[in-house]
């Protein structure tokens, strides 16, 4: 016996599931006062912007895939719309940081959300084909 869905609508939901699941692993370690073994290994100087970076390549992605998979915006708007929501959730994360004993907000650390965020939806974008700029050949 078939289900009724009702349309594409649910497959939306469905779809924001992992980008929103991510979203919460990064609130939790946002507010961690200690993140332990994590911030231990010290490979290079400057090494929490490169996790800030693949942090947000990761939410980035996850989002313009869901936006990929629904069908609803033209390339452009999505590139835009992945970029806006990732950046804007990592300053969220930043400002309220400034609230947690023992952590501080920091300016690099959103410029390295924000550059994650763009590198992990022009990946996603592009390999799905749906670039704003990329033509097809």
């Amino acid at each position: 016996m078939a289900i009724a869905t009702g349309g594409i609508r649910w497959r939306a939901y469905l779809y924001a599931v992992a980008p929103a699941a991510w979203a919460g692993v990064l609130l939790a370690m946002a507010l961690a006062r200690d993140l332990g073994p994590l911030e231990d290994v010290s490979l290079v100087p400057q090494q929490d912007k490169l996790y800030h970076f693949v942090e947000y390549l990761v939410l980035a992605a996850l989002i313009a895939f869901a936006l990929v998979r629904t069908g609803r915006w033209v390339p452009l708007e999505r590139f835009l719309l992945t970029v806006s929501l990732s950046a804007l959730y990592g300053l969220l994360l930043e400002a309220l940081q400034a609230f947690v004993p023992g952590r501080s907000a920091s300016a690099l650390d959103a410029v390295a959300d924000t550059l994650g965020a763009i590198a992990g939806a022009a990946l996603l974008l592009w390999t799905h084909g749906r670039l704003p700029w990329r033509r097809k050949g």
